[in-house]
């Protein structure tokens, strides 16, 4: 999991290429699938794959094979057969980077905010038959597949795919694009791009993953232990439920948090027979007919989320697959207790045992929900579950024979079309995350549609005083009382707003404004609301993450917000909004230049306690926001030097640079990239996305095609195998190159919504050593705005801009300008 504690303290367009087919299924459009570009055959995985074609895998010879999709896709796993020597089980790995193949449990498992996905990314299949064999669980994002004959005999597959759960679009294919004559820049363009593709899902594409079954109630496999929206969250309670074991066993939890986990963990693992056992089936890890009982993500940690096995005990006797059995479990003051059929399994204290939390050992959490699931290639029934408080009260019953169980327990096919924190792990709907994938929608896939449904999503969790869900987890009906721990990053809610402002400025969707104005300008109140007015004049927000609630990050994010807001209330005519805003924002500015910058050193301080300290947040937003003076954004500038012991900037100056898990964020980083080619540090930039960006797309063994969430000093992904390699967040350099490097940005203003006016200025991509550079970017009138420049002979810029009806624009080179309006092509040349 991507830590979220303060980054101070840890260091509509909708337009599809022709390969999207039409027709639907389950009010769901079914996508082109991905298939695979490559493949190596081998006893071990290779990286050294040719052309896919048919293939055989037997065990006297081959039995391994790797595929290669080239990039980032995701989607239900399939397999044709075409033959095959009697039942053989495979073993099938995925991985966003390669090593993740070589790996026992590849990049996984993700049992973090993933209920409507695989958790576990190795899977066991047992074929009996040639033709189509499918997985059940959707695979939510990898370029690297294994297949390993597991059993003796041999099999062919003429394909091998998945059945896609976004669609299946090239970034050249989208209507926004990037071409310049430096190959690597137009591959790290393309990297927000694919990360923001397979992020962003419509409604109605994520399957549901449990089945119910009119009797025997929920089918659960290979997931971790799922939350009811209807149970109390709970201290003393027993909880009571019949289940069948269809294969290996059962995981269930107590004391777990919605949409999550982190709890007390109880896994079954029954008697095994020899005929449904899979012969990979490691019995050190889970003994035949013993309980486990666990505290934290799972059973074990390959990755970064603790994990803690407390105590295996024998079960009283044999459990069998295909046989009903009734468990009881029961948190009593500090002991746990469990039984079987009526018969103690064990009684044990929870007390004695700390676990890690936050850096910090920690008493187990003894308060939260029950959850039920089955652990990797496990698969049982679950039947009338029963919840008693400690007074023996009913508090919560259920059969689970009814299709709104899926609903309940937030395993329905997904309700929204929303854009998730990355594919395949965090799949949650992160309010902060979104504000880079806002800005890459608006230059290259122009669905400002799953805009809508984000924020459709998040409009539903809001409070009272105006706040939304953080980290609404994907699969549950928007409510605010589930997700009432989903508030506590109250920097998320102000980079909400500005994603809102970056969906209206590309869009002018003015209708969307207007209809839900009354929700948005609450959350800009919220917002004005934490200014201390009476006092220093600063705002004070509670917990930050990307820096401390009263430090330069928050405040100068605030006057960003509320200036980017006004706007939006000038679009639709709110001027009392805008009076109100614009009276905030330059109070607020007055008073982060008394309390916070720091003229001896020449920064806007990290926070009021820490005038000494300093970060990239703070320095981006202050800049962004248009609080910093020209000759504070040179000095604040010249200061980054002191953070710049990589490929990138540490986040702050109280990171240690030297620390062997200090890593570099592209999602801070991205902040300041931008800031860094508003204030004209064009060199500066360059160099950032060269050594930061760079990395993503150079080693074919860590690059998915998409931007990453984390990386490390060395160029490799920044947390291990756990690192998204599909994070939009990481993804500022595809819209800063789109406007910075190519030059087409909006115009300033109320005037460049939709781009009813826009501005070509190359000159940062000329001083970035371009010689050629275009882009195309949609636009809210009727037609793609186009803009290329060349560099003819010496001093010769050749330029060719291509403009919707209706739109006028400006074309800039220092002191150079032309006001272009009233028509649809513009061709001229400039000597510079």
């Amino acid at each position: 999991m991507k830590s979220r504690l303060p980054l101070y303290v840890y260091s509509i367009m909708g337009l599809l290429s022709a390969k999207v087919l039409c027709r639907t299924q389950s009010n769901s459009e079914v996508y082109e699938p991905f298939l695979p570009t490559g493949l190596a055959l081998r006893s071990a995985p290779s990286i050294d794959t040719k052309p896919f074609q048919e293939f055989t895998l037997d065990s006297t010879a081959d039995t391994v094979a790797t595929l290669d999709y080239g990039h980032e896709v995701a989607g239900v796993p399939w397999f044709e057969v075409t033959s095959l020597t009697g039942a053989v089980q495979l073993e099938i790995k995925y991985t966003e980077e390669f090593r993740g193949l070589e790996a026992p449990f590849a990049d996984g498992p993700f049992l973090y905010g993933n209920q409507l996905g695989a958790n576990f990314r190795v899977e066991t299949l047992n074929v009996t038959h040639t033709g189509r064999t499918s997985a059940f669980l959707v695979q939510g994002g990898q370029r690297w597949e294994s297949v390993r004959l597991l059993t003796e005999g041999a099999i062919t597959f003429s394909k091998v795919g998945f059945e896609a759960t976004f669609p299946n679009v090239n970034p050249e294919d989208e209507p926004g694009q990037f071409s310049s004559d430096d190959t690597r820049l137009d591959a790290i363009w393309k990297l927000g791009v694919r990360s923001t593709e397979a992020s962003c899902i419509e409604q109605g594409t994520q399957p549901a993953t449990w089945r119910i079954d009119h009797e025997k109630g929920a089918r659960i496999a290979s997931l971790r232990p799922i939350q009811s929206d209807k149970a109390p969250l709970i201290g003393n309670n027993t909880l009571e439920f019949e289940t069948m074991i269809e294969r290996g066993g059962l995981w269930w939890g107590m004391a777990w948090a919605i949409g999550s986990g982190g709890g007390i963990g109880l896994q079954i693992t029954g008697e095994l027979p020899e005929d449904t056992t899979f012969v990979n089936h490691n019995y050190t890890l889970s003994p035949r007919n013993t309980l486990q009982v666990t505290s934290g993500w799972g059973q074990v940690n390959q990755t970064t989320m603790p994990t803690y096995l407390l105590k295996t005990f024998d079960l009283p006797f044999s459990v069998r697959e295909k046989v009903w059995y009734k468990i009881s479990t029961t948190l009593n003051d500090g002991y746990l207790s469990a039984s079987i059929d009526g018969v103690p399994i064990f009684n044990m204290s929870l007390t004695e045992y700390r676990v890690m939390f936050r850096g910090q050992l920690m008493p187990i959490t003894l308060t939260g929900r029950f959850g039920l699931g089955a652990y990797m290639d496990q698969e049982a029934y679950y039947r009338n579950v029963s919840q008693y408080d400690q007074d023996g009260n009913m508090v919560y019953s259920s059969e689970l024979t009814s299709e709104d169980t899926l609903l309940e327990y937030g395993v329905k096919t997904n309700l929204f079309t929303v854009c998730l924190d990355g594919p395949k792990r965090d799949r949650l709907i992160w309010l902060g995350d979104y504000y880079h994938t806002a800005r890459i929608i608006g230059v290259s896939t122009g669905r400002f549609d799953m805009q809508r449904g984000m924020f459709d999503s998040l409009l539903g969790t809001q409070l009272e005083n105006g706040m939304v869900s953080m980290n609404a987890p994907l699969g549950y009906e928007a409510n605010t009382t589930l997700f009432a721990d989903a508030y506590g990053l109250e920097d998320y809610q102000l980079l909400g707003l500005l994603s809102f402002y970056y969906f209206v400025r590309d869009s002018n969707d003015l209708s969307y404004v207007k209809e839900n104005w009354e929700q948005f300008s609450l959350l800009v109140e919220w917002a004005i609301a934490n200014i201390n007015v009476t006092g220093d004049g600063l705002a004070y927000l509670t917990y930050g993450f990307t820096g401390p609630g009263d430090g330069a990050s928050v405040n100068c994010m605030t006057v960003y917000a509320l200036h980017s807001m006004t706007e939006v209330a000038q679009a639709i005519g709110d001027w009392g909004a805008v009076k109100r805003w614009t009276s905030a924002a330059k109070g607020l500015t007055e008073a982060i230049q008394q309390h916070l910058w720091n003229e001896k050193l020449g920064v806007f301080s990290l926070s009021p306690a820490s005038p000494n300290d300093f970060s990239v947040s703070g320095t981006a937003f202050c800049i962004s926001g248009k609080v910093a003076t020209p000759t504070q954004i040179t000095r604040s500038i010249k200061a980054l030097d002191k953070l710049a012991t990589g490929p990138g900037y540490i986040d702050s100056t109280q990171v240690d640079p030297a620390s062997p898990t200090a890593s570099y964020s592209p999602n801070t980083n991205g902040f300041l990239l931008s800031a860094l080619y508003e204030s004209g540090e064009y060199e500066r930039g360059a160099k950032l996305i060269d050594t930061l960006w760079g990395p993503m797309v150079d080693d074919v063994r860590t690059s998915s095609g998409a931007s990453w969430e984390y990386v490390l000093h060395d160029g490799t992904p920044g947390l291990g195998m756990f690192t998204s390699l599909g994070h939009p967040w990481g993804g500022a350099a595809t819209y800063v190159l789109t406007e910075w490097a190519a030059g087409l940005r909006a115009a300033p203003g109320v005037g460049g919504f939709g781009f009813a006016e826009w501005v070509v200025a190359p000159e940062a991509g000329v001083r970035m050593g371009l010689r050629r550079a275009s882009a195309h970017v949609p636009t809210a009138f009727d037609g793609i705005l186009r803009a290329e420049w060349e560099m003819v002979g010496n001093g010769t810029l050749s330029v060719v801009i291509q403009a919707p009806a209706g739109t006028k624009g400006s074309f800039q080179y220092g002191a150079v300008s032309k006001h272009l309006c009233g028509r649809l092509e513009y061709k001229f040349t400039v000597e510079l």
